[in-house]
């Protein structure tokens, strides 16, 4: 409908009374009329020394969390002239605030969460501290509970009814979440330097980690069926792993070859696995202790995510975009088709002779897949950052969309996509999994998110 492109670097962003809030790093706070969406309109301006990346706005002040210039409350209630009411310049590096009554919570990075008294707006005063494990990013609370997202030490849930915030619970998935998978009650992650890991989601409100296994390598994709999970472990290729027990899985085989495995599927005892430069490798996983390459095939640019469709595979190519491919012989797969885009494919996903492709800078790109042999672009859409992850349900399209979180787009017509919702910002999402009511949201290091999925009017986080 509109945008409106800030000097700085967008962090954070808090709408009230027609006016947008920018927590726009090196360029202070931008504070921007938006009664008009189709057109915003710069209002007001204010420099910080630091470099902010999260505000909240409550009545006529706004809480800026300043980066290295830590905590500033703005007076804007002339939001042409704002100007510093005060700072707290002794706290950290402020990454994430919240607001709740006469109490600002702090994600003060790797001093963990402060908690402070804003009573007297003119001097604020640090109250409370709590020294996590990880980075502390982003911090939500309701005056009672916080939760804190805090990088490699997961989600962490505190209790904040006294000044020094108390951890209560919370998930670690413990290392960078680039895949999820959900099979039942149970997702398992791609844990990135900490292998797979694998968390029970029975109530998807208070997920628990069961069990995981490291790896040599580096897990960025995977494909559980039939009690195993099959990780594309980057340099250390192709790892088997059963799941049988989920406290306690154990490797079964691996396939180790040149290249970098991105991506994997399991169909009819064989793993189809995107293979970055090396494209499309075909594995025999019929003993899953002794896996066998069957064929290969070179594809255009880097292979990095794999559907199948029936005896089709469809290849997202970075450099390479859509590529088509044939594996009716397993031995020898053919490309039947391709459609280069912008040429950044990271992920695709295929409906109905529909293929959805993540583009990368150049956002959504659907394509017309009924003749495979020449697939045609039907329709796109700008997502407004790095389209990198696919997911689809129905007519509702989940889209990672790296920094601009998580994007729901309507694609009942795919002709005219349109945006329905959006959800995390302030991470960097990697992919999405839709699996009944929720989609499950690979966020790096934020670990994985668990949203509803919008059935009408809207959804909400759960976890964040």
């Amino acid at each position: 409908m509109g945008g409106f492109d800030t000097p700085g670097r967008a962090e954070g962003v808090f709408v009230s009374g027609g006016l947008a809030y920018v927590a726009d790093m090196a360029a202070g706070l931008q504070i921007i009329s938006v009664t008009n969406p189709a057109a915003p309109v710069l209002v007001g301006t204010l420099d910080t020394p630091g470099f902010p990346r999260d505000v909240v706005v409550i009545g006529t002040n706004a809480f800026v969390a300043d980066w290295s210039g830590g905590f500033r409350i703005v007076d804007v209630s002339d939001p042409s002239a704002p100007r510093l009411r005060s700072a707290l310049t002794n706290v950290g590096s402020i990454y994430g605030v919240t607001v709740f009554g006469d109490r600002a919570y702090l994600a003060a990075f790797d001093q963990g969460l402060r908690v402070i008294d804003i009573s007297d707006l003119s001097n604020p005063v640090s109250i409370g501290l709590l020294d996590t494990a990880g980075l502390a990013l982003a911090v939500d609370s309701d005056g009672t509970n916080a939760v804190l997202a805090d990088w490699t030490g997961g989600l962490i849930a505190l209790s904040v009814t006294n000044a020094n915030p108390l951890a209560i619970g919370g998930v670690n998935a413990r290392g960078s979440s680039w895949a999820v998978q959900v099979v039942g009650t149970r997702a398992y992650v791609a844990d990135y330097d900490a292998g797979l890991q694998i968390l029970d989601v029975f109530d998807v409100t208070d997920p628990r980690r069961l069990g995981g296994l490291d790896t040599d390598g580096l897990t960025v994709g995977l494909f559980v069926t039939n009690d195993l999970a099959f990780l594309a472990d980057h340099d250390r290729g192709l790892v088997i792993v059963d799941v049988s027990d989920p406290v306690r899985p154990i490797r079964r085989g691996d396939f180790d070859t040149e290249g970098f495995a991105r991506d994997v599927v399991v169909r009819g005892g064989y793993a189809f696995l995107a293979y970055d430069s090396e494209g499309l490798k075909v594995i025999d996983v019929g003993n899953p202790s002794a896996p066998s390459l069957t064929g290969a095939l070179r594809i255009p640019g880097a292979a990095q995510a794999i559907r199948m469709d029936g005896a089709l595979a469809y290849v997202a190519s970075n450099a390479g975009g859509l590529n088509i491919v044939s594996v009716s012989n397993h031995a020898s797969p053919v490309l039947i088709g391709s459609a280069l885009g912008a040429g950044q494919a990271w992920d695709v996903t295929v409906a109905d002779g529909v293929a959805y492709v993540a583009d990368g800078t150049a956002g959504l790109k659907i394509y017309d897949v009924r003749n495979p042999e020449s697939p045609t672009l039907v329709g796109q859409l700008d997502t407004g950052s790095i389209a990198i992850g696919v997911s689809l349900t129905g007519s509702i399209l989940a889209i990672a969309d790296w920094e601009g979180g998580l994007r729901l787009v309507d694609v009942s017509n795919p002709k005219i996509p349109r945006f329905a919702e959006s959800f995390g910002a302030d991470k960097l999402v990697a992919g999405a999994e839709i699996a009944g009511d929720y989609i499950y949201v690979p966020a790096r290091a934020h670990g994985v998110s668990i949203v509803n999925l919008p059935m009408a009017g809207g959804f909400a986080p759960l976890i964040s």
